[in-house]
């Protein structure tokens, strides 16, 4: 068998100010890690191995991922419930009382 590690790159996401690869790495007689690479576009010289997760880690980083997906829905469902109920409070305003907060009443039509 051949001692070398085997690297295979699984994907990467990007933007204009930076960009990730990742990358699943076995390593013979040892364990496999996922390495996540950062790149800024606009130098590559500023790159290198942003993190290296064994697989428990990799576990912690899933349940990480999931915990941040349930906060988002939260926080998103929570400010569609608050501006549901700001337009509510608006709309019992009288015409008088929304031109003195500086509100258009037709906009909330």
């Amino acid at each position: 068998m051949d001692k070398e590690s085997m690297t295979v790159k699984v994907g990467s996401i990007a933007d204009r100010y930076w960009h990730l690869r990742f990358q699943v790495t076995f390593v013979p007689d040892n364990d496999c890690f996922l390495e996540i690479l950062a790149f800024d576009p606009s130098d590559m010289r500023k790159a290198g191995v942003l993190a290296r997760l064994t697989e428990h880690h990799y576990q912690s980083f899933k349940e990480l991922i999931q915990k941040t997906d349930q906060t988002l829905i939260q926080l998103r469902e929570n400010r569609q419930q608050n501006q549901q109920k700001l337009m509510e409070q608006l709309r019992s305003l009288s015409v008088e009382q929304l031109s003195s907060l500086g509100i258009n009443p037709e906009w909330l039509n």
